[in-house]
């Protein structure tokens, strides 16, 4: 055992020692690296439609039905939105295989991908269309009040609610449903057997189909409206406040044991490795250490 002040006196590298390092590289490219190759072209395969494909179908269906105007300047972006909350309340409860069994997963998909527009000519309008990554059919879409305003979007012929003194449309229950109507019958649905749900929260006008059920959720349609138009329209299931309220309990938790297992403890190593590393100062090579800490770095970012 060497006592403290003396310098560390190095091994010479055995072929066991550099076998074992030669093992230990293999399983680590094994179970860490290659995997997320394998990952990535798995999930490219199942895609049905490609991110180009998604593009041309949004512009498309908002040419004909928001009365978007194409410019070369304007760029779209694709990306990949999944309904995390609805996925966890169908997996709990044992529903995916059923929800895929009567195809709801193609109506009215979990996983989507949402083009956005950016205009150049118009910095503060909103557009975005949400569609089926597997089948492309379009299953919602939203649109900015300022876009609304320039009168460049107009919904499935649907004419605006005249405004009041202030310059804010006031909108009573039926010209909100005179607005959705045209939607509803745009994605096959029937008015008449739809429910009005009261107090729609962040929407302003919500319909329950009873007759199509997941578990305790029921098939919505929702509406937002803006200057009086439809800024939003979305159809599908959402998880019951129950579930959401479970999942905000355990991510709580979670973090609290990952600050108190992880966090403290690696604060506690890290000042322990600093003044240890202070001590040892003049027995430790730099070189190594900015080595390692490049090899690590470049390792960690293939994750990101």
């Amino acid at each position: 055992m060497i006592s403290v002040g003396q310098p560390l006196q190095q091994r010479v590298l055995s072929k066991k020692l550099i076998y074992s390092g030669i093992i230990g590289l293999i399983l680590f490219i094994m179970f860490q690296v290659l995997p997320s190759f394998y990952t990535g072209s798995s999930e490219q395969d199942s895609t049905a439609i490609s991110k180009a494909e998604a593009r041309e179908k949004a512009v498309v269906f908002a040419t004909q039905q928001l009365g978007y105007t194409a410019s070369a300047k304007d760029q779209w972006a694709v990306v990949y939105q999944s309904d995390s909350s609805f996925y966890g309340y169908m997996s709990r409860e044992k529903l995916l295989e059923d929800y895929t069994k009567k195809k709801l997963d193609q109506r009215y998909p979990y996983d989507v991908f949402q083009v956005s527009l950016t205009s150049a000519e118009n910095k503060d309008m909103n557009l975005s269309v949400d569609l089926n990554m597997y089948t492309g059919t379009v299953v919602a879409f939203e649109r900015g009040s300022e876009a609304a305003d320039s009168g460049k979007v107009k919904g499935a012929g649907v004419k605006s609610v005249a405004s009041s003194e202030s310059g804010k449309p006031v909108m009573s229950l039926e010209q909100k449903e005179e607005l959705s109507r045209p939607w509803l019958k745009l994605w096959g649905a029937n008015p008449s057997k739809l429910q009005i749900e009261p107090n729609p929260q962040a929407y302003g006008l919500v319909y329950a189909d009873n007759s199509i059920k997941v578990g305790e959720s029921r098939l919505r349609y929702e509406f937002s409206f803006s200057e009086g138009e439809v800024s939003s329209y979305k159809a599908g299931f959402t998880a019951p406040s129950w579930h959401t309220s479970y999942v905000e309990d355990q991510t709580s938790l979670a973090t609290k044991l990952t600050i108190f297992g992880y966090g403290i403890p690696t604060l506690a190593l890290g000042i322990l490795a600093l003044i240890y590393s202070i001590l040892r100062r003049g027995h430790t090579s730099f070189a190594r250490g900015i080595f390692l800490s490049s090899v690590h770095f470049v390792i960690m970012m293939q994750y990101l």
